[in-house]
């Protein structure tokens, strides 16, 4: 009989028995394995790029639109390179600072 392993910190709750994935105890994590593979096989469909700064504002607005399917993928605050994520905000309040 196999024992039950204890884990410590923040999901100390939850148990997982060894040799078998601890996804399988939860019924949603096919659909959240889901959204993360389209986040990462089309992120400017399935993601948006946040910075800490302004991830409170883009939670309670995902909050008030009840909007269940998004991924936020946490970036560095401001303008990056053109080949890598910016936190959109960062983007948008820089550009109405331009003009």
């Amino acid at each position: 009989m196999s024992t039950i392993h204890r884990r410590r910190g923040m999901w100390s709750g939850y148990s997982a028995t060894p040799g078998n994935p601890t996804y399988r105890n939860y019924p949603d994590a096919p659909h959240f394995f889901d959204l993360l593979t389209k986040a990462k096989d089309h992120p400017d469909k399935h993601s948006v790029p946040i910075c800490h700064l302004h991830v409170e504002g883009t939670a309670q607005s995902i909050s008030k639109r009840e909007m269940s399917d998004v991924v936020l993928v946490l970036v560095e605050p401001g303008r990056r390179d053109p080949d890598l994520f910016s936190c959109f905000l960062c983007c948008k309040e820089e550009a109405q600072v331009l003009t």
